[in-house]
C-alpha cells in the first residue's frame, strides 16, 4: 500500500472508493479504444457500474441483474448516475424463464448448481433456493444497448460461456470483455479459462491480463481471477 501512496491516480481512486487495479485497468480501457457502452452482466448490487459510472463520465453503462435482493441497491445507483440502466433478467443463450439458485450470499447464486468444495470454502452460502428469473440474450437486446463499441463485464459464477454464446453480434461490436473464470469446481458444468479463452480468440480477442487474483489457503493456490481480453487490430 505504500508504495502506491505515490503512483499514478491512487489517490483520485481513494477519493472515488474505487479499488486501486480496477481504476488503473479503467485507464488501460480508455488507452485501447473508444468506448460508447459498459455491459454490466452479473451486476450484484452496482459495485462495478458505480466504478464505471465514475471512471466513464457520459457512457451509457448496462447492469445486468435478475437477484431481486439486489435491485434497491442497483435503484438508488440509477438514481445518482442517470447514465446507468437497470435491467432485471439474467443473460444467457436463450430467452425465456429459468431455474436460479439463490443463496444467503447473493454474490455466489447462480444459474448453475453449486458444488460442495464452494461450500466447504464460503459455509455461508449453503441455505439455497431454487428460484425462476427471465433470461434473455444480449443479442436479442441490441437495440436497447446501441451499437458499440462495448466494454462488456461478466461476472456469472460460471456461466460466461452461456452469455458469450448469445452475444455473438454484440461480440462483433466489443472492443474489451473482462470476465471472472474459474480455477476451482465452484459449479456443476461451469466454463474454464481454456473455454472462455478459445471462444474468444476465435472471435478476435486477445488474452490481455489477468487482475483480482484470489487464492485460497493453505497453499495459496488461484481459486479465481479476472481475465482481461482486448480485440486484436485487424
Amino acid at each position: 500500500m505504500a508504495d502506491w501512496l505515490d503512483a499514478p491516480g491512487f489517490r483520485k481512486s481513494r477519493r472515488l472508493r474505487i479499488p486501486y487495479p480496477l481504476y488503473r485497468l479503467f485507464g488501460r480501457v480508455k488507452a485501447w479504444g473508444e468506448i460508447h457502452s459498459v455491459l454490466d452482466v452479473g451486476a450484484n448490487c452496482g459495485q462495478f457500474a458505480r466504478a464505471a459510472a465514475q471512471c466513464f463520465p457520459g457512457v451509457a453503462i448496462h447492469a445486468f441483474e435478475p437477484l431481486y435482493c439486489c435491485q434497491t441497491s442497483l435503484c438508488k445507483l440509477r438514481d445518482q448516475f442517470s447514465q446507468v440502466q437497470i435491467h432485471r433478467i439474467a443473460l444467457g443463450d436463450e430467452t425465456g424463464t429459468v431455474e436460479m439458485f439463490e443463496n444467503d450470499y447473493p454474490d455466489s447464486s447462480s444459474l448453475l448448481r453449486m458444488t460442495e468444495r464452494h461450500k466447504e470454502y464460503w459455509p455461508r452460502t449453503r441455505n439455497e433456493t431454487i428460484i425462476h428469473v427471465p433470461i434473455q440474450t444480449l443479442d436479442g437486446l441490441k437495440s436497447e444497448i446501441g451499437g458499440g463499441p462495448h466494454f462488456l463485464k461478466m461476472d456469472v459464477q460460471g456461466y460466461e460461456l452461456h452469455v458469450l454464446r448469445g452475444a455473438e453480434d454484440t461480440l462483433r461490436n466489443t472492443s474489451v470483455v473482462i470476465c471472472e473464470v474459474l480455477f476451482e469446481p465452484f459449479y456443476d458444468e461451469q466454463a474454464d479459462f481454456p473455454g472462455i479463452h478459445d471462444f474468444l480468440r476465435d472471435r478476435d480477442f486477445r488474452f490481455a491480463e489477468f487482475v483480482g487474483e484470489c487464492r485460497m489457503p493453505p497453499r495459496g493456490e488461484l481459486a479465481f481471477a479476472d481475465a482481461v481480453f482486448v480485440k486484436s487490430p485487424l
